[in-house]
């Protein structure tokens, strides 16, 4: 561990998170479930997606960009295996996991089904919300659009999200198989880190701008990363474009906004 690096104990962090996301206008249960949420990302280690992540989901709360306090509802299919619902700008961690939450309940009456929701954000780690389903003895998928940041080599510009997606199976004992990928090849931190050693990237990972190969991490990281195993990632993201944000009416491609480059 070094000077600047703290351990703080979970129960603590939960605690402090619980109240920071009630002072920010969450309900108390929305706010526990907010923390839990967080907690238990960084405590699988996927700290690219816990803690670091609440600073922005703060200030997106406090600006009104999300909704502390939203009306979830059922737009279609309340009394079927497929629906689509409105999370009226909610936390993502709030909407998803009321949403999964009736998908589950649903399959239990249908033996299948699928919850789409518009009007969400930033949800964490998709894989909090397949996991609700396997906990419950059932297969789970959790999926999401984001911005176009990937595409393909000749592209001016990014074709598509690096939409993630987490399946979950239960398998009996206390751990699921559990797979949570996004759609790139690899993460733009690796061109970070890559930047920060003074090293070369595999000409695989990103383009530049205009489109073009390049082993620079530099140019890679002001150009758009490439999808996995190229045009299959490539494919499967727009898919998951088409069943997340096309099939439910909500925004899709070019139309979503970044959390960060538009906070408010």
């Amino acid at each position: 561990m070094t000077e600047d690096q703290l351990t703080v104990q979970a129960g603590f962090l939960r605690e402090y998170l619980t109240g920071l996301f009630t002072h920010a206008g969450l309900s108390s249960s929305d706010a526990v479930c907010a923390a839990e949420c967080t907690v238990q990302t960084n405590l699988w280690g996927i700290d690219s997606h816990g803690l670091l992540r609440t600073p922005i989901y703060i200030k997106r709360l406090v600006s009104g960009a999300v909704n502390p306090r939203p009306d979830m509802k059922v737009l279609k299919g309340e009394k079927r295996p497929l629906e689509l619902c409105d999370g009226d700008d909610g936390l993502g961690y709030i909407v998803s996991d009321w949403a999964m939450d009736r998908a589950v309940n649903k399959a239990e009456e249908f033996g299948i089904a699928l919850v789409v929701v518009n009007s969400s954000n930033h949800f964490g780690a998709a894989s909090l919300f397949a996991k609700k389903a396997s906990d419950r003895g059932m297969f789970g998928i959790a999926a999401t659009n984001v911005m176009p940041n990937i595409g393909m080599r000749g592209n001016r510009r990014p074709a598509a999200g690096n939409n993630p997606e987490a399946l979950s199976a239960p398998l009996g004992g206390d751990f699921p198989f559990m797979l949570d990928i996004s759609m790139s090849a690899v993460a733009g931190g690796k061109l970070l880190l890559a930047q920060k050693k003074g090293e070369k990237i595999p000409k695989d990972w990103a383009v530049t701008s205009d489109g073009l190969e390049t082993d620079d991490p530099f140019e890679g990281f002001k150009g758009f990363l490439l999808p996995m195993g190229m045009h299959k990632g490539f494919g499967l993201s727009l898919y998951i474009d088409l069943l997340t944000g096309v099939l439910g009416g909500g925004a899709f491609l070019h139309q979503l906004r970044s959390m960060y480059g538009s906070p408010d």
